[in-house]
């Protein structure tokens, strides 16, 4: 009966393994795990082994396959270990009973054991099973080749031996045929007593000695052409294994490669339709938003609208005679109407009224300086009144309308002199201390007026002054 290496030691160590781990493993990584974790050192030298060190135990990793194959029928025997069967290869895995029997060894070598199983799988956890297998592999080749060196030392050795041994033989011949001689110190004549029965022992002992070397050497060289068949065979086997795999992956990229770029245009294809469709999502949202804003300010508008019409009040005649008079000031220092003028506004027009003419009935350029007075007068009056205005009046081109022109005969005269349009200028850059009044105008204003005014001309060239109103 087997003692040490059992089916049974073996399987426990492996059901420890299954159970730190928690991996799905093959034999051949099972027995890397199992030979590290007995044999530390092998990876960290500064650790002691959990096995008493031997010279030899790196061919330990040749036969541990077999044993941990015979443990593992074993333990699947008993429900200890399962079995998962893919495409990929037979692999053996702990379960909750696993576990619980894993749980009932509980002593000082498995304790270290489980914990050395733990420094291997952090040192070879990155690792695929195919990169555990080829480190083992490469672990193998280096054990032999290492132990060539050790063989052909040994070799040496034994040469050296048999030749020492012919010496030594050769020495006790020569020496038997030397004659007497007078020793140089006491001159005594020694006499030479051969025993023949001691020489022939020697004899026989060279020849046993020298026998037993030849047959340890010719042992030697059948065990290093052993090594160099296996190293061959290896080697033979290793390039058949990547024929295969390079023959594989040929027939993989032949067969697969077509469905792989078939996929790969539907895939793209599809990106592309989750980008369009991603995109109308994003407009039909903004869309809705868009609607129900419209729809809510229309609500918002028809609201007001109906609390205007019942909330609007006529304006006082007080107030509308202080605009009315604010508004004829203005268009008297603007030289438009004189001192004795009446300017009103009409209720039923809604609209500025000059001695009695509607302001519609004026030609058009009398009209622009009424409503850029209408304007400025307006923003006085809630300024005046401490009513709310922004402070700030665009005017566009309202003095332009008033460049005199050749008149036909009975043509409607609707030119107004050059003195109203510099009188507007020159008031407005003197009466608009609290306010602001932005003019954009064809018309050129005097030296003396820019001086008073902030003048921006605009050129139309990009070389001189500023082009336009935007920057470029």
């Amino acid at each position: 009966m087997e003692i040490y290496n059992s089916k049974q030691e073996v399987g426990c160590r492996i059901l420890l393994i299954l159970v730190c781990t928690q991996k799905k493993m093959q034999v051949e990584t099972l027995s890397v795990y199992d030979y590290f974790s007995v044999h530390i050192d092998d990876i960290y030298s500064d650790m002691p082994c959990l096995h008493p060190s031997n010279p030899n135990h790196s061919s330990e990793l040749v036969v541990r396959k077999l044993m941990i194959r015979e443990a593992l029928s074993f333990l699947v025997s008993k429900g200890l270990v399962q079995i998962e069967l893919s495409e990929f290869g037979i692999h053996y895995y702990a379960d909750k009973f696993s576990e619980d029997i894993s749980q009932l060894l509980d002593c000082n070598y498995s304790r270290k054991y489980v914990e050395y199983v733990r420094y291997v799988d952090e040192f070879l956890g990155q690792k695929t099973e195919y990169e555990i297998n080829k480190y083992a592999d490469d672990y193998e080749k280096q054990r032999i080749s290492d132990n060539v060196c050790k063989f052909h030392l040994l070799m040496e050795n034994y040469k050296s031996d048999i030749e020492r041994l012919e010496f030594i033989e050769e020495a006790h011949n020569v020496t038997e045929q030397l004659l007497n001689v007078e020793c140089p110190v006491c001159h005594a004549i020694s006499k030479r007593v051969v025993d023949v029965k001691q020489k022939e022992l020697c004899h026989k002992a060279f020849r046993a000695e020298k026998r037993k070397i030849e047959v340890l050497i010719k042992d030697l060289k059948a065990t290093l052409e052993n090594i160099e068949i296996n190293k061959t065979n290896i080697e033979t086997e290793k390039e058949k294994l990547l024929e295969d795999i390079n023959r594989l992956v040929n027939d993989m990229n032949e067969s697969l490669r077509p469905v792989i770029d078939s996929k790969i245009e539907e895939i793209s294809g599809l990106l592309e339709k989750r980008e369009l469709w991603s995109a109308m999502y994003a407009n039909d949202s903004r869309l809705k938003k868009y609607e129900d804003r419209i729809a809510e300010l229309e609500s918002s508008k028809e609201t007001v609208a109906n609390k205007s019409k019942g909330s609007v009040k006529d304006i006082s005649e007080e107030k509308l005679a202080q605009f009315s008079e604010i508004v004829k000031k203005m268009l008297v220092s603007w030289n438009f109407i004189e001192e004795k003028s009446i300017v009103e506004f009409d209720k039923q027009n809604k609209d500025l009224c000059v001695d009695g003419k509607n302001k519609e009935l004026f030609g058009k350029g009398a009209r622009a300086i009424i409503n850029s007075a209408f304007l400025i007068g307006l923003m006085k009056y809630c300024y005046d009144n401490r009513l709310c205005h922004p402070g700030t009046i665009i005017l566009d081109t309202p003095l332009t309308t008033f460049k005199e022109k050749d008149k036909v005969t009975n043509e409607k005269d609707e030119s107004v002199g050059k003195d109203i349009k510099m009188a507007v200028y020159e008031k407005l850059a003197t009466s608009c201390g609290d306010y602001q009044i932005i003019i954009f105008e064809n018309e050129e204003p005097t030296k003396e007026l820019k001086s008073n005014i902030n003048y921006i001309h605009f050129s139309g060239n990009a070389n001189v002054d500023r082009k336009g109103f935007i920057p470029e």
